[in-house]
């Protein structure tokens, strides 16, 4: 049986997991963007999280489940936020 997650420990896994991604990858992750400006949740992207039984899962979205919103230009596998949403400004890609 899955934990029920409260508010301020989700915070907490969120500000890790991209302190953590971004020491991995060299890349940045907004969670904020995300959640409060695209109004996704958390298990919309963490799709195995309710699953997990260890912390030490990573529990990171797909590709696939990324490509949902992002989309695949020349040269950027990444895609970017602003290609889909009006109210993200454009960023410069790292």
């Amino acid at each position: 049986m899955a934990h029920p997650v409260r508010p301020l420990s989700a915070a907490v896994v969120a500000l890790v997991g991209s302190l953590l991604l971004a020491q991995e990858s060299g890349q940045r992750f907004s969670h904020s963007v995300h959640i409060e400006t695209v109004g996704l949740t958390c298990a919309q992207c963490h799709t195995a999280v309710a699953e997990s039984r260890s912390a030490k899962d990573a529990n990171l979205p797909t590709a696939e489940t990324c490509g949902v919103c992002h989309s695949a230009e020349a040269g950027d596998l990444r895609g970017r936020a602003s290609d889909f949403s009006a109210e993200v400004p454009p960023r410069p890609l790292l």
